[in-house]
């Protein structure tokens, strides 16, 4: 079996429909919308996903030194750069401009952690070298911390009267 057929064929099969359904918000969120505020509340819990993978890396006390401070950086970008998206908030909806850093991000998160399996069954000495760790760990956690500070601004946004 070729490398490229492994790749396509050894994942869960849950993986194909996930990328679908992220390319779909990730498309969504390029264009001018008015949606339920919820879901940007919603969206800093992809971030949770990662912890399992992170709590099974090498290097923990490194790994969550370097989260932390990864997380911030995001979490800053994304609270500056979602003041610019916000046309009107309303009770329940907020109008947000298009944009492409959501697709960027949802789109960096799953090609990291896709990669970061197929590394991990591949090449475990890679997987566990710290630079890899570092890269990885900094990767998952500026781009889940984009969604923290993007649901933060949103909620400190006062309504439109």
């Amino acid at each position: 079996m070729s490398e490229l057929t492994k790749l396509l064929t050894e994942p869960p099969v849950w993986i194909w429909p996930l990328l679908a359904l992220l390319i779909f918000v990730g498309i969504k969120s390029t264009k001018h919308r008015r949606i339920p505020t919820f879901l940007v509340y919603i969206l800093p819990l992809i971030g949770f996903t990662n912890i399992p993978i992170l709590m099974n890396l090498q290097e923990q006390p490194m790994v969550w030194t370097v989260f932390s401070g990864a997380i911030v950086i995001g979490t800053v970008i994304g609270f500056v750069l979602q003041k610019i998206w916000i046309i009107t908030k309303e009770k329940h909806h907020i109008t947000l401009a298009g944009e492409w850093v959501t697709m960027i991000s949802v789109m960096v998160l799953f090609w990291a952690n896709y990669v970061s399996g197929t590394i991990q069954s591949q090449s475990p000495d890679f997987y566990a070298n710290v630079g890899f760790i570092v890269a990885f760990v900094t990767i998952i956690a500026v781009f889940s911390g984009w969604f923290f500070g993007c649901a933060l601004r949103v909620a400190i946004t006062k309504k439109n009267q």
